[in-house]
C-alpha cells in the first residue's frame, strides 16, 4: 500500500515535467526549423563537416597524458 503511495507522485510529478517543460520546448524548436541530430537530408556531395582545429588541441592533448 505504501509503495503505491510512494510511486505515484514522483511518476506524476516526472509526467508534469515533461508534457509542461520538454514538450512545448521540442515543438517550437521543430516550429524554428531546428535539426539538432542533423537528420535532415542535406543537397551536398559529401557528408564531411569541416571543423577548426585548435592550435592548443594539437599540440598539448597528447604530450602530457599522465
Amino acid at each position: 500500500m505504501i509503495g503505491c503511495l510512494l510511486k505515484f507522485p514522483s511518476s506524476f510529478a516526472l509526467w508534469l515535467v515533461f508534457f509542461v517543460i520538454v514538450t512545448p520546448i521540442g515543438f517550437t524548436a521543430r516550429l524554428f526549423g531546428r535539426d539538432s541530430l542533423g537528420l535532415k537530408p542535406r543537397a551536398t556531395s559529401s557528408y564531411w563537416i569541416e571543423r577548426k582545429s585548435s592550435n592548443e588541441a594539437e599540440t598539448t592533448a597528447f604530450d602530457k597524458q599522465y
